[in-house]
């Protein structure tokens, strides 16, 4: 048997998301947790529990979760597919959407812009990056080269790497990208 970082329970029972925030400072690598036993992220479990509340939080801290399979290969949209649950389903199709109304609902309703700071050093380049939204990447670059150069806190990941790492580099379109963003950095 596994045991489970605090923060897993406080997910899988519902916990607010300031509770979530707070057990994450206090535990830095509990938002990356993935299960040795059967590979479930914290989004995994959130969108199993249906503790929609918190999809949006866990897009915004770990948007890589987004693409984490369980040992079983599920995803944690096929987990929110399979039990129905709508609203988990409705943030995790739109990914990119939801981050920036996360971003609006905790800024005074100010969207964000490339320049904008989201937690864990993440840019809105990044998320371009890993939720594939590629018309969004140019004008993010051109806004703010430097967001090239911002590692993110959790992995010390450069938007470089990943392009990389997602093998977005070997299509025309993201290659094209790659190159500009390591011509930058």
């Amino acid at each position: 048997q596994e045991e489970y970082l605090p923060i897993v329970y406080a997910v899988r029972f519902g916990a607010g998301e300031d509770i979530v925030a707070y057990m994450q400072d206090s535990y830095h690598q509990g938002i990356v947790w993935q299960s040795a036993k059967d590979g479930s992220t914290l989004l995994h479990h959130a969108c199993y529990d249906n503790m929609f509340h918190l999809v949006p939080y866990l897009l915004v801290m770990y948007p890589d979760a987004l693409h984490k399979q369980k040992l079983n290969g599920k995803t944690p949209l096929q987990i929110a597919k399979s039990y129905q649950r709508k609203k988990c389903v409705d943030f995790l199709e739109n990914p990119y959407d939801t981050i920036i109304d996360y971003f609006r609902q905790n800024n005074e309703h100010k969207r964000p812009t490339a320049n904008s700071a989201f937690p864990n050093g993440t840019s809105l380049l990044h998320y371009a990056i890993v939720f594939d939204k590629l018309e969004e990447i140019t004008e993010l670059i051109d806004s703010n080269p430097q967001s090239c150069a911002t590692k993110r806190d959790f992995d010390d990941k450069y938007a470089a790497h990943l392009l990389a790492e997602l093998k977005h580099t070997t299509d025309q379109p993201w290659f094209y990208i790659y190159s500009r963003i390591i011509d930058i950095a």
